[in-house]
């Protein structure tokens, strides 16, 4: 915003000092016209004799430009940050179980076909479970551990998610050989777009007891696989690889890996199940249908992708009304 201001400034004051050169050559354009001549004499008199208001008028009309096109700009970033697809991972109804009355896949499974035999839920297109806890995770360069959060996935979540990344380790040349990869190997992880360094970003506040891989900028699309140690219900440290960031997706905050991962260090109970359903389903009525199903384990559903649109259409409602005041 700073460096805008001072482009705005430079480019009045340069116009300023060579006024006489460019209003001369925009009424030699216009004298060829004939009639036009006078009308251009006129229009340069002005400008030239007052060159003190001349800015002032320049800079009142840049100003509101630049805030214009600046807050398009911020606004059009927001809506790529939030988008609805890649940050839900394309799933539309997520399933939070009770950690002290969980619910097994098969019984979630189960039940939800039998809410579709019913008519009362469309069936869903995919079912992805997701196994979480907590743990400490150290990165090279920090001096101790910090929590973190471990996410272990099934192979249908692999194989279903429409997640994003933003970055991911020279070898890989698609998010599809990530995926692939963190299915065959239980040594390797993917990290949300948090974790990394965000240094230059406005709205990002570091936290240094958080966990951080400096050797990774959020504007990185390709880096070196970095080794990371995570302890899980155990306490024993194990070493993992991170070979992919994802982009912005709130539902998937920690480090993901896979199910048999996940098991290692101490969890391999699913907390969390997410499902697509078919285009144009109701997913309200669906995990509304879900939560009454459970109503007795304390499960609790929730629309990812309502839940992302909401917060991106509040969010863009402030910068339409700065635009809409500017304009």
């Amino acid at each position: 915003f700073i460096g805008g201001l001072f482009m705005v400034g430079g480019a009045i004051l340069l116009f300023l000092y060579n006024a006489e050169q460019l209003l001369t050559l925009f009424a030699g354009i216009l004298g060829r016209l004939g009639r036009l001549l006078p009308v251009a004499r006129v229009s340069i008199a002005y400008p030239v004799a007052a060159k003190g208001r001349t800015a002032i008028t320049l800079a009142m009309f840049s100003l509101v430009i630049f805030t214009l096109v600046g807050t398009a700009t911020i606004s059009n970033t927001f809506s790529n940050f939030l988008d609805t697809e890649s940050g839900s991972g394309g799933y539309d109804v997520l399933v939070q179980t009770n950690p002290f009355n969980p619910v097994s896949p098969e019984d979630l499974q189960q039940t939800v076909d039998d809410l579709a035999a019913r008519g009362e839920m469309a069936q869903p297109s995919a079912l992805a479970s997701i196994v979480s806890g907590p743990a400490q995770a150290q990165a090279p360069g920090m001096e101790r551990p910090a929590p973190y959060l471990v996410n272990g996935v099934d192979a249908e979540f692999l194989a279903t998610n429409r997640l994003e990344f933003s970055g991911l380790a020279r070898g890989y040349d698609s998010a599809a050989q990530g995926w692939a990869a963190l299915q065959a190997d239980p040594g390797l992880a993917v990290i949300d777009g948090f974790a990394v360094d965000r240094t230059g970003d406005p709205t990002f506040q570091a936290d240094e007891d958080a966990f951080r891989l400096s050797s990774i900028s959020a504007s990185d699309t390709a880096f070196d696989p970095v080794t990371v140690t995570i302890a899980g219900r155990d306490g024993l440290p194990r070493e993992f690889t991170v070979i992919g960031v994802l982009s912005s997706a709130p539902s998937f905050y920690g480090a993901l890996m896979s199910a048999e991962a996940a098991a290692s260090l101490g969890y391999d109970a699913a907390s969390r199940y997410f499902l697509r359903l078919p285009d144009g389903a109701d997913a309200r009525a669906a995990a509304n249908a879900i939560e009454s199903a459970f109503s007795r384990s304390g499960l609790q559903t929730s629309l990812p992708k309502e839940e992302l649109a909401e917060s991106r259409t509040s969010i863009l409602s402030i910068f339409y009304l700065l635009q809409g005041f500017m304009a």
